[in-house]
C-alpha cells in the first residue's frame, strides 16, 4: 500500500469518525453507491461482457442507488445498519452458511434499531466504521497484520468518536 493510498482511506475515515451524524447523507449515499456498484460487478463478473462496459454499468448503477438513498430516508437508515451489522458478522470469520443467517438476523436487528434509536445508531455505526478503516489502513500500511491490535485501536478510536459526536450534535429536525 502506498501511502497515496493510505491517505485517501484514512481522510474520509476521520470525517467519518468524528462527523458521521452531520456527513449522514453522504455516508449513506456513498455507502448506497457501493452497494450498487457491488451488486453489478458481482453479476456480471464471469460473463462474456467487456470490462470496461462492466465498469461503466457498474457506476451507473452505484449512482442510481445512491440518488435513490436520497428518496427513501428510513428504508436507507435500515439498510444502512443492516449492512453494518451483516458486515460485522463476517468481521474476522470464514463464509459458512450459519453466518448469513447470523448476519441476516444481526442486520436486521441493527437496522431496527437505527430506524426506533436513530441518532445513536448512527453516531455508533460511523464512529466505529471510520475507526476500523482508520486502523485497518494504518496497520496494513506497517503491515502488521495482528486483528487484537486492530480491534483495540478500533475500539479505542470508535469510543472516542462516540463521545465527540455525541457531545457536539444534537438531534436533527425531522425534514432532514
Amino acid at each position: 500500500m502506498k501511502l497515496s493510498s493510505l491517505l485517501i482511506a484514512v481522510i474520509p475515515a476521520i470525517l467519518i469518525l468524528f462527523y458521521g451524524f452531520k456527513i449522514q447523507k453522504i455516508v449513506i449515499a456513498l455507502t448506497f453507491f457501493v452497494i450498487g456498484f457491488e451488486l453489478v460487478s458481482t453479476l456480471c463478473e464471469n460473463t462474456s461482457i467487456d470490462g470496461t462496459i462492466i465498469l461503466l454499468m457498474s457506476v451507473i448503477v452505484g449512482l442510481l442507488f445512491g440518488m435513490f438513498s436520497f428518496r427513501i430516508k428510513q428504508l436507507s437508515i435500515f439498510l444502512f445498519l443492516f449492512a453494518m451489522g451483516y458486515a460485522a458478522v463476517y468481521f474476522g470469520t470464514d463464509y459458512v452458511w450459519y453466518n448469513t443467517v447470523i448476519g441476516i438476523v444481526v442486520g436486521c436487528l441493527f437496522g431496527g434499531l437505527g430506524v426506533v434509536f436513530y441518532r445513536p445508531m448512527i453516531i455508533l455505526s460511523t464512529a466505529l466504521s471510520g475507526a476500523y478503516t482508520i486502523s485497518y489502513s494504518i496497520f496494513t500500511y506497517y503491515k502488521i497484520e495482528n486483528m487484537v491490535y486492530i480491534l483495540l485501536v478500533t475500539t479505542c478510536l470508535g469510543a472516542l468518536g462516540c463521545w465527540y459526536q455525541f457531545t457536539n450534535t444534537k438531534a436533527l429536525p425531522k425534514d432532514y
